[in-house]
């Protein structure tokens, strides 16, 4: 026990230290340091202090580091199929021009992207979550590369129910910064 308390107290040392010296200027809520083969993402969801709640682990390579943490989120680049639980990702890869990489959304109802839009229409664009519950059958048939999930609630409640899919989820918790 003391050894987990020991790893997450390095953990949030790490993160603190990776989000003073990274170039991100006015973001709050992650930071992220590279490491040779691979880069470390932290994302800082606690609302009261600046300890990382999720890491991600970007990989560049086939081969996985080999010192990642057990809660750690490999996700391999570059990412071809992106599932967005959110209409607000559907829109940001939209505007960064990466709609073609956009392989699942959760609901059409909450998008007004016309790239986005059109793709749904055209039937290229599967919705993964009508409801609060992801349809993890579909989210298999999608097999996405990563999945960018909203981190209103509990993360870890949502990481539990998708990580018997073994597809690397991301928490974002954009709504918590303090500047657009």
């Amino acid at each position: 026990m003391l050894s987990s308390c020991a790893d997450q107290q390095r953990k949030g040392d790490e993160a603190a230290a990776a989000h003073n010296t990274s170039l991100i200027r006015h973001a709050r809520r992650f930071a992220i340091t590279e490491h040779g083969d691979h880069l470390r993402l932290y994302v800082m969801g606690n609302r009261h202090e600046l300890k990382d709640t999720s890491a991600v682990f970007v990989v560049y390579e086939k081969e996985l580091p080999r010192d990642l943490p057990e809660d750690a989120i490999p996700v391999k680049i570059p990412c071809t199929k992106i599932a967005a639980l959110s209409s607000i990702y559907a829109s940001m890869l939209a505007d960064l021009g990466c709609v073609d990489q956009l392989a699942a959304i959760d609901n059409i109802d909450y998008v007004n992207n016309p790239q986005v839009l059109d793709k749904f229409a055209r039937q290229r664009l599967p919705e993964l979550a009508r409801n609060p519950e992801i349809d993890l059958e579909k989210t298999m048939a999608v097999r996405p590369d990563v999945i960018f999930y909203y981190g209103m609630g509990d993360p870890r409640e949502k990481n539990e129910k998708l990580k018997a899919t073994k597809i690397p989820v991301v928490i974002s918790v954009d709504h918590l910064e303090e500047t657009p």
